[in-house]
């Protein structure tokens, strides 16, 4: 058991020393796994890309993700093309793929599916899936269906399941059981 153990441990380490050298033989940018404590104690600075895995214990930032990115909070500063799982996930840019958490956060587009405990947040164009127990808020389109208690949309093509539905477009606003569609 101890033996085991004790080959875990220097795993990980290797991991740690080893992940650095593979990133750089690579063009420098980029890291096939990231890990992180507490931004900026990670692995890589922020402006690395991650193509593969970015374990992000508390809080870890990366310029780009494709791939995987676990943690408490995940943030990509750019682009994400992969699955990003945590309490809050945030990209800065575009996004598509899956995002499970309490609150997803995407600033520009996206497209996939969001899952939120709380909270799913699209500042651009959405193309896909929203589902949150709270509220849903594609602020530009929302190509697609939203489910939750509150459903916002700039322009809605799709439709919206919930309590409070709303798209500015049309300004429309209904309480369950309302569905409101618009193609």
């Amino acid at each position: 058991m101890k033996q085991t153990m004790k080959m875990q441990y220097l795993l990980i380490l290797g991991i740690f020393f080893m992940c650095p050298l593979i990133g750089r033989a690579d063009d420098g940018l980029t890291a096939p796994l990231q890990a992180s404590l507490v931004h900026p104690a990670q692995l890589y600075p922020d402006n690395y890309s991650v193509n593969g895995l970015s374990l992000n214990f508390l809080y870890g930032v990366n310029e780009d993700l494709r791939g995987v990115d676990l943690g408490i909070i995940n943030d990509i500063n750019n682009d994400a093309y992969g699955l990003q799982i945590g309490a809050v996930n945030r990209v800065g840019h575009f996004f598509e793929g899956v995002q499970l958490g309490m609150v997803n956060l995407v600033d520009n587009d996206f497209k996939g599916l969001q899952l939120a405990a709380l909270v799913n947040v699209t500042k651009s164009v959405s193309g896909g899936f929203q589902f949150a127990v709270f509220y849903n808020d594609a602020e530009e389109t929302m190509h697609g269906l939203q489910f939750g208690l509150v459903n916002h949309a700039g322009v809605l093509d799709g439709i919206q399941i919930g309590l409070l539905n709303y798209d500015e477009d049309t300004k429309r606003l209904g309480f369950l059981p309302f569905i409101h569609a618009t193609f």
